[in-house]
């Protein structure tokens, strides 16, 4: 089992997405991708957050910028015949992100948790894109498996729960392709797993193909890495 963490550059444009394809089809072995939003996706949502928060209408020529950001990728690179499947997820999430803005806009207040919820719809975005773009992928959404404690104000991570979810979810799964959506990272650098794990570290797309094995893990311990973000250890290219 592999966890391959693949961050906004790696998922910037259609061409970079067709070179994550390549490099996730080309495994033998069963994977779990985590994916980032689109690149440079994260600093358009503050940034429009922000400036719906403000009262400043031209939140709203930012936003449909998201918007016509995703819808483009959409058309370059899903098949035509699952385009309708995607947009069918991919639309009520943007319109949901949509009708937060203008709550934003309205109270003109941005709390932590909100702007964490707005962050949130890149990597949800994102994953479902990747999803259908994968040979033999499936698209699992890690809210249903990551659960946190709340103790003044800080997210811990809730390790039974989120153990028994992960194993409930996941024990009985054969697929050979699991996209998930990396979204609690700052959460999850708390998370303790039994098995010894790569560093934490920013890959350089151009140090993709150039990857090392970690043990074996079992499916179980492999997801909770997968959430934690990058469990694959890369090694720079010998000259």
């Amino acid at each position: 089992m592999k966890v391959l963490k693949f961050g906004g550059t790696s998922v910037g444009t259609v061409e970079s997405l067709k070179n994550v394809k390549k490099i996730v089809e080309s495994n033998s072995e069963p994977c779990i991708v985590v994916v980032s939003a689109l690149g440079g996706l994260t600093d358009m949502l503050i940034k429009t957050a922000k400036t719906a928060c403000k009262g400043d209408v031209s939140y709203r020529e930012l936003y449909e910028g998201i918007v016509t950001r995703h819808n483009n990728v959409i058309a370059g690179i899903v098949p035509t015949e699952k385009q309708e499947e995607v947009h069918k997820i991919t639309d009520p999430l943007l319109t949901e992100l949509g009708d937060i803005f203008q709550g934003i806009s309205l109270i003109k207040d941005l709390s932590q948790r909100t702007l964490d919820i707005v962050v949130s719809y890149g990597e949800r975005l994102s994953s479902v894109i990747i999803s259908r773009i994968i040979t033999g992928a499936r698209h699992f959404d890690s809210r249903n498996f990551i659960k946190t404690n709340t103790k003044f104000g800080k997210h811990t991570l809730n390790n039974a729960a989120t153990a028994e979810l992960i194993h409930q979810t996941f024990d009985s799964y054969t697929g050979k392709f699991t996209v998930v959506p990396g979204l609690y990272h700052p959460i999850l650098k708390q998370a303790k797993l039994r098995t010894s794990v790569a560093e934490e570290a920013t890959i350089p797309p151009q140090l993709l193909p150039q990857h090392s094995k970690l043990p074996c893990l079992k499916y179980g311990q492999t997801l909770t890495a997968s959430s934690r973000q990058i469990r694959e250890s890369f090694q720079k290219p010998t000259s």
